[in-house]
């Protein structure tokens, strides 16, 4: 089995090398250097020239705070990457694998979401990603949207990262604590795309991953500093101060709930609690 990956070089995209695959797998791993998927043309070429059986689409515009400003190079990536992506796989006959986020919804449900809820996106990546899935769900009858959650890992840039930098220079640092999620391990999510293309026709449609429990960001704070100190990654452990959205200087509106319930055609895979995640992590970059 042939699967190609966009955006190898991203968050998630960085843990297909670090897996231990079956060896009847073979990973094509191509970065935005190898494969831009805002431009057509080569993007098909790219097929021509590998004919994938999978294609897991880890490419994408993250940046939630700049694409307030810059929404025509979300919508260019988030939107028209995946239908350039999916016209290809059409021609190609390829099973595409998406990543998707909680941005989708607008947080006001009670209950953590599931993949059947209807989408609302309050912010300009949160409309880019709702668009790439819709253009998927238009041009394809093959195809798995994974929706995921606070992604971490030891690639890109992310909220553990982001912690243990702050905690070398801070005594205290104030944390949302209004928002809620599941936080969810790049590696769990790279296992999970794999699983999910051995077995491409169980799995399709939109399916939701996440991490457990669920926390705030400000209580996901407090549990890397608890365990970067006991691993010696940080000396002192600073104090979580937690505040509300409304305090926290944004121009970006987030959904106070993003907590999704993972799919139960995924329960059955072993999906590791995300403190075991963060630990490995703390390691590897301690």
């Amino acid at each position: 089995m042939k699967i190609l990956i966009a955006g190898a070089n991203g968050q998630v995209g960085s843990e297909f090398s670090q897996l231990n695959l079956d060896q009847n797998i073979e990973l094509i791993l191509c970065g935005k250097d190898t494969l831009d998927i805002t431009d057509k043309r080569l993007t098909e070429q790219l097929f021509e020239h590998h004919r994938p059986d999978i294609v897991i689409n880890c490419a994408a515009y993250t940046a939630v705070d700049l694409a307030e400003k810059e929404p025509e190079r979300a919508f260019l990536i988030n939107e028209t990457g995946c239908e350039n992506l999916a016209i290809a796989c059409v021609k190609y006959d390829v099973h595409l694998i998406h990543l998707s986020t909680d941005y989708v919804f607008d947080g006001t449900k009670s209950l953590p979401y599931e993949s059947n809820d209807i989408p609302n996106p309050i912010n300009v990546y949160g409309q880019s990603k709702l668009a790439g899935e819709q253009k998927i769900i238009h041009l394809l009858s093959r195809y798995t949207i994974l929706r995921v959650s606070w992604v971490f890992g030891q690639y890109g840039n992310n909220f553990v990262k982001t912690m243990l930098r702050l905690a070398e220079n801070n005594t205290h640092l104030e944390i949302i604590n209004d928002q809620l999620g599941g936080p969810t391990a790049a590696n769990d999510i790279a296992m999970i795309c794999v699983n999910i293309a051995q077995n491409s026709d169980r799995f399709t449609g939109i399916l939701h991953f996440s991490g457990t429990p669920f926390v705030s960001w400000a209580q996901f704070a407090e549990a890397i500093f608890r365990t970067a100190h006991i691993e010696g990654a940080i000396k002192s452990v600073p104090s979580v101060v937690p505040i509300k959205s409304i305090d926290y200087k944004s121009s970006t509106n987030r959904p106070k709930n993003s907590t999704l319930k993972t799919s139960i055609s995924l329960s059955h895979f072993k999906i590791i609690n995300w403190q075991k995640s963060m630990l490995k992590i703390v390691k590897l970059l301690n």
